[in-house]
């Protein structure tokens, strides 16, 4: 079997590295549903990283969304097609971010796991306007993105100004402040971005 306009093979797939990670270690070759195929390839390393210290889920996390831009991006033009539907990587980060601000527990593994695939199937807007206009591996990456802003929004230097609040030493504020302030921040955002695309609209 072949894969993309440039006629990969499976081999090449699986030896190249950076093609063998946005393929999500082999889990984006599946036949069918690639993308859930990637997702569940996503819960053993979201298993390990939630087993580290407090700082260390976000700081792997936000490094793994970074560098899939990177990985993303030269996957797409190694097989000449904008976001193969073999290219999981952002559903591994996704995945991650859907997760990033929820107590550990196999429960809550599987309604992230079912919630993320129904944003990530249904593409509502803006996910399916990005999908469309941005390209590269930074629309790959913002595409899976914008499917959590509803619940876990992009960390601005605000928020990280209140989680460093939370885990610098003598700190007298718990998770669930940290988390309200952060929604606030969120809804605040959002109101003004819904704003700015009403006025266009109206224009």
């Amino acid at each position: 079997m072949i894969y993309g306009k440039n006629k990969l093979t499976r081999k090449q797939i699986l030896t190249e590295p950076v093609l063998l990670l946005a393929f999500g270690f082999g889990s984006g070759l599946a036949g069918r549903a690639p993308g859930t195929f990637g997702t569940l390839a996503a819960i053993p390393l979201y298993w390990l990283l939630v087993q580290g210290a407090s700082w260390f889920y976000p700081t792997a996390t936000l490094l793994v969304c970074l560098a899939g831009i990177g990985i993303c991006g030269s996957a797409a033009e190694r097989l000449g097609v904008h976001d193969h539907s073999g290219i999981v990587w952002d559903e591994i980060a996704g995945f991650l971010l859907t997760m990033a601000w929820v107590p550990f527990s196999w429960q809550a593994v599987i309604v992230g796991f079912l919630t993320f695939r129904f944003f990530d199937i249904m593409k509502p807007w803006p996910i399916s306007y990005i999908d469309r206009v941005v390209e590269g591996g930074l629309g790959i990456m913002l595409e899976e993105r914008v499917e959590q802003q509803e619940d876990y929004p992009l960390l601005t230097c605000s928020d990280i100004e209140t989680l460093l609040a939370h885990f610098l030493p003598r700190r007298d504020i718990d998770v669930d402040e940290v988390i309200r302030q952060m929604e606030l921040r969120h809804k605040k955002r959002q109101a003004s971005i819904d704003s700015c695309f009403n006025k266009q609209q109206l224009e």
